[in-house]
């Protein structure tokens, strides 16, 4: 367990981040802007963790069938609502986002899923390296977060599970987050704060505005 004073930017009021304020290490949970696939239990439906180029995301993907990697602002654009929250000890983050990018599968998979109709080759030549062996890193499963504890040697992930091995890796700590509401309403470890809030209103949103004035 960590021994060092914690130190969380944690703000008094709504914070409104730029893209350039996120470090590696951090987490983001979202929420989609099309409320037709907000089916899943809990008001957010995805978690992903910045990579170590504090560029990009790491995350698990149904549609990927993987791990993948995407640019932030390419992830950013698929939800209306992201919360970011930050552990306190940045070095610790780092390391988990390092560990994250190392679960990586192909990264022929990347910014799913927005994926262009052409990448339905390349998935499917990912399939065939698999089958040689040449594909590396976990497949995907929805209840990879759901077991109590997580194996060592898991070889499927979710979008949970994965941030939350990437943190038990790098702080020795299994925080037994289930689902993305776990770590974004009910954390009580203090390792995590939330640090601010990505928003974008959805164009349904943005008319019943207009409608107000």
């Amino acid at each position: 367990m960590l021994e060092k004073a914690k130190i969380l930017a944690t703000p008094k009021t709504e914070t409104r981040l730029n893209v350039g304020e996120l470090r590696p290490g951090d987490i983001l949970a979202a929420r989609w802007a099309d409320e037709e696939r907000n089916g899943t239990p809990g008001f957010w439906n995805h978690l992903a963790i910045v990579g170590t180029d504090g560029k990009s995301v790491v995350e698990a993907q149904k549609s990927a069938d993987g791990v993948v990697t995407a640019p932030i602002n390419s992830f950013l654009a698929r939800y209306s609502d992201v919360d970011v929250f930050r552990f306190f000890d940045s070095e610790t983050s780092r390391r988990a986002a390092a560990f994250a990018e190392s679960r990586v599968a192909l990264e022929t998979f990347l910014t799913p899923p927005l994926r262009p109709e052409g990448e339905k080759e390349k998935r499917e030549i990912g399939e065939s390296e698999r089958k040689k062996g040449e594909r590396s890193g976990p497949r995907y499963s929805w209840s990879a977060s759901l077991a109590p504890f997580l194996r060592s040697d898991a070889a499927t992930e979710n979008c949970v599970s994965l941030v939350r091995r990437a943190y038990w890796e790098a702080a020795g700590v299994d925080y037994r987050w289930k689902t993305p509401d776990d770590l974004a309403r009910w954390d009580k470890s203090g390792d995590f704060a939330k640090i601010g809030r990505f928003c974008r209103l959805t164009n349904r949103r943005k008319e019943n505005e207009m409608e107000t004035r």
